[in-house]
């Protein structure tokens, strides 16, 4: 393969800024985040035997590296422009095309069965349950341009009893769960989802009383002056954490990314309010969509730290297959390119992407964030925060 000097010696540099700053693992876990990798394995990821009937990141593949840390590694099944990723999986290493570099990777030892439908265990301990996939936004034709939705329809909300019996299976098969995080789509009637997660969460408890349990919902649901009575009469006081993710801090970002969502003032006011009520809150920043628009980050991090028990979770931004973002370096990337100019696009977005963590990393820093006690920032393997400190 004809390789540009340019762009090896520019992805050796940043990948050195990386190791200088998070280790060897943490560069690795950075750049198999933002690059994802070409799966050579010919085989499927054991943990989610299901995965290639999924969508964005419940498809990626679950990879130890150096057989401790895991990480969810976007592949050419879930990542738009992971055709061309530098990086290699082969199941025993993640090999690095351009520089010859790599470390050692697999698969968990562990196999779910393909009856594990709806769950969605992972190599960290932490279980996904898609509570609801439907939106309204989707029907209204207003979809956040960065989502799958569109290949998730179709599902009607999960059944508790088949809920409980794969969580039963996973127990059955040795696999331990160290967290649960529900998830829901935006639901026609507003409200739905907080019944429904309502309901799984204290199924959940009466069953695993000892395990963390999250949920992702929306803002729009909430209602009423007094939030711990209503939290209460909906039985989400059985939810340790709540994951009101803002994705976009900035306004006119969220406006051409999530039509249809509130300001983040309206995020930021219930998040005060949960915890207030004793809630922990985390929340998902998205990097890499439309960096222009990205806002300042450092100074949101600070916001966040004032409010009390929120902790932001730094998510490196993938476009997944169904989505429609019009950001024009993942359009690029759908296009058939030579794969020396793709990997030159992709390592020059990697600079922009390596410079602004520098700032988010000081500021991750000085906040000095709790520990999250669920959900997908414990879980920890789709996030970088793990990263802002030294293995």
């Amino acid at each position: 393969m004809v390789v540009f000097i340019g762009t090896k010696r520019k992805f050796i540099s940043l990948l050195r800024i990386l190791e200088s700053n998070y280790g060897k693992v943490g560069m690795w876990k950075i750049a198999g985040l933002f690059f994802g990798a070409r799966d050579v394995t010919g085989t499927i990821d054991p943990l989610n035997p299901n995965s290639l009937k999924r969508a964005g990141f419940s498809a990626a593949r679950n990879v130890l590296l150096e057989d401790k840390v895991p990480v969810k590694v976007p592949t050419q099944f879930s990542m738009i422009g992971a055709r061309y990723s530098p990086l290699i999986y082969d199941g025993k290493t993640l090999k690095n095309e351009l520089t010859g570099q790599q470390i050692i990777a697999s698969d968990s030892p562990m196999k779910v069965p393909m009856s594990v439908k709806n769950l969605l265990p992972t190599a960290s301990g932490a279980v996904g349950v898609m509570a609801f996939a439907g939106c309204a936004f989707f029907d209204r034709g207003k979809q956040c341009e960065f989502c799958s939705v569109g290949s998730a329809l179709g599902k009607s909300p999960l059944d508790q009893k088949q809920m409980l019996a794969e969580l039963k299976t996973l127990g059955q098969i040795g696999y331990k769960i160290n967290t649960i995080t529900i998830n829901t789509g935006q639901p026609p009637k507003p409200g739905d989802d907080l019944r429904l997660v309502g309901a799984m969460a204290k199924a959940i408890k009466r069953n695993y009383p000892g395990i963390p349990i999250a949920a992702e919902v929306g803002p729009f649901s909430f209602k009423g002056s007094d939030l711990k009575r209503f939290m209460t009469k909906l039985r989400l006081n059985y939810v340790d954490t709540f994951m009101i993710n803002i994705e976009l801090i900035d306004d006119k970002a969220r406006k051409k990314l999530c039509p249809a969502k509130p300001s983040r003032d309206t995020y930021l006011n219930l998040m005060k309010k949960l915890s207030q009520c004793g809630f922990q809150v985390s929340t998902v920043i998205q990097l890499n969509f439309y960096p222009e628009l990205e806002g300042d980050v450092p100074r949101f991090i600070k916001e966040l730290a004032s409010i009390g028990n929120v902790i932001p979770e730094m998510l490196i931004s993938r476009a997944v297959p169904a989505s429609k973002l019009g950001d024009a370096y993942w359009k690029q990337l759908e296009k058939d390119l030579p794969i020396n100019y793709a990997q030159a696009l992709m390592v020059e977005r990697f600079s922009v992407f390596v410079k602004r963590l520098q700032n988010i990393n000081k500021a991750m820093q000085l906040a000095g964030f709790a520990q999250a006690r669920a959900g997908c920032v414990k879980c920890g393997m789709c996030n970088i925060n793990s990263s802002f400190s030294k293995e």
